[in-house]
Parts: structure tokens; sequence; C-alpha cells
């Protein structure tokens, strides 16, 4: 954090090892199985997430998710995430024809957008 210019405001690692308190069974972003493993990293694996990215890991700034989460959240904003989620539902409301190049209107903009 610090060599990106973000706050660690923990005094030690044993103080930020107690704010992260326990690893869930479950993440509460996905709702998939979090599963420790010393020999694989996989989407299961437990990640430490820094809720507002913005500002480093501070207390109350510190959840742990799933590897697959953090990844998916580490990409775009949220606003950015609801107008792909809302894309994504559009599009599979549509059926498409094998091969076809098809234009759908935008859930976001008035503009349509080319699909393959």
């Amino acid at each position: 954090a610090p060599k990106r210019g973000l706050a660690f405001g923990f005094s030690s690692f044993e103080e930020f090892r107690e704010e992260l308190v326990e690893v869930p069974s479950v993440c509460p972003v996905l709702g998939i199985p979090i599963k420790i493993s010393n020999i694989k990293f996989s989407d299961h694996s437990p990640s430490i997430d820094r809720i507002d990215s913005d500002i480093g890991y501070v207390p109350g700034n510190i959840a742990i998710i799933s590897h697959r989460a953090n990844v998916i959240k580490s990409f775009g904003t949220a606003k950015e995430h609801l107008m792909v989620a809302k894309w994504i539902e559009h599009v599979r409301r549509k059926p498409a024809s094998a091969g076809r190049r098809y234009a759908l209107r935008s859930v976001n903009q008035p503009n349509p957008v080319n699909v393959v």
C-alpha cells in the first residue's frame, strides 16, 4: 500500500490480522465457498479487499472476500459494474441468430451497441 501512496493504518502485522477477524466460509459478495489451500490458488481462495480502493488498508476498510470477487471488483467502478450487469441481462433476453451480426439498443445509453 505505501508503494502506491495508500495508507496502511496498522502499527503491526498482528494488529492487521486482528482487524481481519476470520475468513468467512462463503464469499459475502458472490456467495461462493471460500476455500483455504496451501497447494493451489483459485477463484475460491480468500482475498483481502479494500472496500474503498482509494483509501488503503485502514481499520474499517478491509474485508475478506473470494479472489474471484476481488478480481471482478478490481476492474471498473460500481456504476460500470451495474451497467455491465444490466447489459448482460438485456442481451440474454434477446435470442441471437447463429453467426449473424446484429445491433442491440444499449440499456444504459440511447445509442445502439454493435454485438458480434
